[in-house]
């Protein structure tokens, strides 16, 4: 299957400097994207999970960059937030070889799944020459292979006759991609609530998209001193409505909805919304996901909890499930 992330925008940073510039700028460590999932990297590079934090610690934009060469990168991120990573890489690269690919040189990015578990499904890209950029999307392997495909949007028409012809794929909604996305723990979030989450907030350390090991990059003391000398009072879950949908759709939703507990008041919020989705995973399966930070200090137990937003219609239930790293949450939050 495959998506048309329109919701999201793709810029290219290209010059001898990129790779020491966007080590300096983001939160993960840059140099893993030399390495690659266990095949060559003359077959496919892979994607990272990175935030763009500000001073204070608090992330700008979260973005998945790929690694075309030392001096040549694409960055992912939602469209309503690009024109702030862009405006402040523009301020901060200075006198750097560094390059932002103009208005002009348009992208369109897609993302594909093989749910089917192909082994030889890579190498079924070979085929699609150099129109098109292939990076391995796959952090949590019990969903299927993932990947990022990027190509120039005059290229796009031929594109998308070779995803449908030779990887036999069929268009799926974005919703149901974030779908995939929310369940792996990754949460995506519009200009609503930029600047204003602190990674371990929204569990980039677990995910992860931060490295502790690596060197400076802008709000980097706040969240280390965070990991190394304190505890997350917030922390974020995976939310589930077993039969209902939500009233609006994801993504293009600015406003975060308030989480409250029938456990604790109410009437007072013990979170917020940070992105949902809509879409089904699988039949007989829960018709809405969402990631919901959460005050660790008013929730006690998680799974005792009644959780609900108000909607509309009235009260939408909320259930709590169970991330890849959700172990590491109630470790972390015992400390």
């Amino acid at each position: 299957m495959y998506f048309d992330l329109t919701n999201f925008a793709c810029v290219r940073i290209y010059g001898s400097d990129s790779q020491k510039f966007l080590q300096s700028q983001l939160s993960n460590d840059i140099s893993l994207l030399e390495k690659t999932n266990g095949k060559s990297t003359e077959v496919i590079n892979r994607s990272q999970l990175t935030a763009y934090c500000n001073p204070k610690g608090r992330v700008i934009s979260l973005m998945k960059i790929c690694r075309k060469n030392n001096e040549e990168y694409f960055i992912i991120a939602p469209l309503s937030l690009i024109d702030t990573i862009k405006k402040r890489f523009t301020m901060y690269k200075l006198r750097a070889d560094v390059h932002l690919s103009k208005d002009s040189e348009e992208y369109q990015t897609f993302a594909i799944i093989d749910e089917h578990g192909d082994k030889n499904y890579y190498s079924k890209f070979g085929e699609f020459g150099t129109e098109a950029f292939i990076f391995s999307d796959s952090f949590f392997n019990n969903q299927g292979e993932k990947y990022i495909l990027i190509t120039r949007k005059q290229h796009s028409e031929n594109i998308l006759t070779k995803i449908t012809q030779t990887l036999r794929c069929n268009e799926k909604p974005e919703s149901f991609w974030l779908t995939f996305e929310i369940r792996e723990g990754t949460p995506w979030f519009t200009s609503e609530l930029t600047e204003t989450l602190l990674p371990q907030q929204i569990n980039l350390d677990l995910i992860p998209a931060v490295s502790f090991e690596k060197g400076c990059y802008p709000g980097q003391e706040i969240v280390a001193r965070m990991h190394y000398l304190g505890k997350p009072k917030r922390r974020s879950f995976l939310l589930l409505n077993l039969d209902s949908q939500f009233e609006e759709p994801t993504l293009i939703n600015e406003c975060p909805r308030r989480i409250y507990s029938r456990n604790v008041s109410e009437e007072d919020e013990v979170g917020s919304l940070i992105t949902f989705s809509n879409f089904p995973f699988r039949p007989k399966e829960p018709t809405f996901y969402g990631l919901g930070e959460l005050d660790l200090s008013r929730i006690g137990s998680i799974k005792s909890n009644n959780f609900f937003i108000k909607s509309s219609r009235g009260v939408f239930d909320l259930t709590v499930g169970n991330l890849p790293f959700q172990n590491e949450i109630i470790k972390n939050s015992k400390r």
